[in-house]
């Protein structure tokens, strides 16, 4: 089955041995695109693979950074039905990201920051979610990052033989609701 898909992230974003300079909050961004449903005869198992535009925002210092994405995720969801009008769903899988944004170099007052995100990295989804009538679907997952996604380098103006490198990275709560033709 094909279909549509989209939602709301709510991102954890963590910056290693960061100082209070970093605004490391929980911050909102959005996903949208298409997605298949495959399901496999004779087993309780089926999978889901999407091509998702994701945006993100992190916040450093002043300034905030948006990372944009395009995501692939895998999944394979193991289901129980109600009925023939409701399922509900437990789903597991790898996501490859593809950085869609440039580096940035931030400027605020005495410091500037590199901001530099890598070309792409690799994360894991796991959640639950229901069917309605065979179409519709609803559901929430955890998207845990499994290595770093960017790299912040802190230049003092004054002082530039003090410098710092923090490795970034973030997981994502998302909450998403597709529709399937």
């Amino acid at each position: 089955m094909f279909g549509v898909r989209g939602g709301l992230n709510l991102v954890d974003f963590s910056i290693k041995n960061a100082s209070s300079t970093f605004d490391e909050s929980n911050r909102a961004g959005f996903f949208f695109g298409p997605t298949m449903k495959v399901a496999i005869p004779a087993l309780p198992v089926d999978f889901d693979i999407s091509v998702i535009y994701d945006e993100r925002t992190a916040h450093v210092a002043d300034v905030s950074a948006t990372h944009k994405t395009i995501n692939i995720p895998l999944n394979a969801r193991f289901s129980v039905g109600l009925g023939s009008s409701f399922s509900v769903f437990a789903f597991g899988g790898p996501q490859y990201t593809f950085n869609r944004s440039d580096d940035k170099t931030l400027f605020t007052d005495f410091t500037s920051q590199d901001w530099s995100w890598r070309s792409g990295y690799l994360s894991f989804n796991v959640g639950l979610g229901f069917t309605l009538f065979k179409h519709v679907e609803i559901r929430g997952n955890y998207n845990i990052a499994c290595g770093r996604t960017a790299e912040v380098t802190v230049y003092d103006a004054l002082r530039t033989a003090v410098t710092d490198t923090y490795k970034t990275h973030y997981n994502a709560w998302q909450i998403e609701a597709a529709y399937y033709f």
